[in-house]
């Protein structure tokens, strides 16, 4: 499954989630092809591992509700679907929430900002998610590895 990262348009703008960061993820209902991203069958050179923005400076237990997983995030990967602005009113914090409909009718009304310059899209290697098995090539120094992760431990 794929999954792509947020952020706000203005870095100054107040914080919308339940952690410090302007940083959140989406990933469409169902699943997505890898087209959707600019992506066709083959090996993907992966440009950054994360873990999700939930989790990003977490002790480990604050957002711990959110789940936890990795992000493999991959080069060149750009999404081409209309993904309104991803603001989802159970990632907003507990002071949004009188207001979360009008948060989510914003989010479904206007696009996201940003699309065409790039995009931090990957795959979802999450706890509780459905992307595995998945097949890794690490090429090094002349050598080449392959790993296949099958579960998150």
């Amino acid at each position: 499954m794929h999954i792509g990262i947020t952020t706000a348009v203005d870095e100054d703008a107040p914080r919308l989630f339940q952690w410090d960061h302007p940083f959140s993820w989406y990933v469409w209902s169902g699943g997505s092809p890898a087209a959707q991203f600019g992506l066709s069958a083959g090996w993907v050179s992966v440009a950054g591992i994360t873990r999700l923005p939930a989790r990003w400076d977490d002790d480990g237990e604050r957002f711990k509700h959110q789940g936890d997983g990795i992000i493999l995030l991959l080069d060149g990967a750009r999404e081409t679907r209309d993904v309104g602005t991803a603001l989802f009113p159970s990632l907003l914090r507990a002071e949004l929430h009188g207001v979360r409909a009008t948060v989510e009718a914003h989010s479904n009304a206007v696009t996201m900002a940003g699309l065409a310059e790039g995009s931090a899209v990957g795959i979802d290697l999450r706890e509780q998610g459905n992307a595995y098995p998945a097949s890794l090539r690490v090429v090094s120094n002349g050598w080449t590895q392959a790993y296949t992760i099958d579960r998150w431990d």
